[in-house]
């Protein structure tokens, strides 16, 4: 197995554990007032922000796709609602009624991750150390230079007495953010803003072709059709997009500076993969595909 091979068993691994406590969190969110919009990531975020205080600016940083005004709604919303309480004019922090709905939820997930008797433990186990050796791999690379998600990620570690399942979630959570680090860093030195890369991103992968399309397509964003007209004429005017009858078409120079972009986000992901040898890749992902389906068939089971 080469190791890109391995990276979509992440994201199955984690959908999969996220069946284990999903609705109960969705609910408790929910009574929370937290259920619709970026609410949810914002407090949670915050939370793995600490101690620090957080703004929309961070928040921005960590999540540039999106317009800077939803979170400053956002945050602006929390303190409404009494889980942030303002610093100053930008910064907020939480309050203890934040700090007791994310224990609460916290407590949710790791009792919904303790350890169903239908696993094997020792795999279990060793899932835990490979991937822990992984992301402390990440965390020491050398590239890319500045990292933003993945050590505020790590912030929500349960550290080594938390349930091993919880701790294949932690780490596979990590090594996303490791990749949205990779990605950042790749492509922002193009020099172009967050909605302006995505929108052409949806280009190169034939997923929108007009700035109605791609306003239906992100909506939680936070930008309008208006916005987007924008954003693919700032692309247009680096060549790297054409309108060709009512629709926009990426040029051959955009395909080329996005796959230079893509290759070197993969450079940086996968570096810290060698720390594995290529027998303990092949090992992590039969780990993971038998973990994944072993809690599929808990699923089936309980339906």
């Amino acid at each position: 197995m080469q190791r890109p091979d391995l990276f979509p068993l992440l994201g199955d691994t984690r959908q999969a554990l996220g069946t284990l406590y999903n609705s109960v969190i969705q609910d408790k969110v929910n009574a929370l007032d937290l259920g619709d919009g970026p609410e949810w990531f914002l407090l949670a975020g915050s939370h793995d922000f600490e101690p620090d205080a957080v703004s929309a600016a961070k928040f921005a940083k960590r999540a540039p796709y999106t317009s800077p005004q939803a979170w400053r709604d956002g945050l602006a919303s929390l303190a409404e609602k009494g889980f942030l309480y303002a610093v100053n004019d930008t910064e907020y922090r939480l309050t203890d009624k934040a700090h007791t709905a994310i224990d609460d939820i916290n407590n949710a997930v790791a009792s919904g991750l303790a350890t169903p008797d239908a696993l094997d433990a020792a795999d279990v186990d060793r899932a835990v150390t490979l991937l822990g050796r992984l992301v402390d791999a990440c965390l020491e690379a050398p590239e890319p230079a500045h990292k933003i998600a993945l050590p505020v990620n790590r912030h929500s570690d349960p550290g080594p007495d938390g349930p091993p399942l919880l701790r294949i979630l932690q780490y596979l959570a990590d090594l996303n953010c490791f990749r949205d680090d990779s990605h950042m860093a790749a492509w922002q030195p193009v020099g172009v803003s967050g909605h302006v890369w995505e929108t052409l991103t949806f280009i190169w992968k034939n997923e929108a072709h007009t700035a109605e399309e791609l306003a239906d397509k992100l909506p939680r964003r936070n930008y309008d059709a208006a916005d987007y007209t924008a954003a693919l004429a700032t692309l247009e005017s680096k060549g790297w997009v054409t309108f060709d009858s009512g629709t926009y078409q990426i040029t051959e120079a955009g395909k080329t500076m996005r796959q230079d972009v893509e290759d070197l986000t993969d450079r940086y992901y996968y570096g810290p993969w060698a720390v594995l040898s290529d027998a303990e890749v092949n090992e992590l992902g039969g780990l993971l595909a038998r973990l994944s389906q072993q809690i599929d068939g808990l699923a089936e089971n309980a339906t």
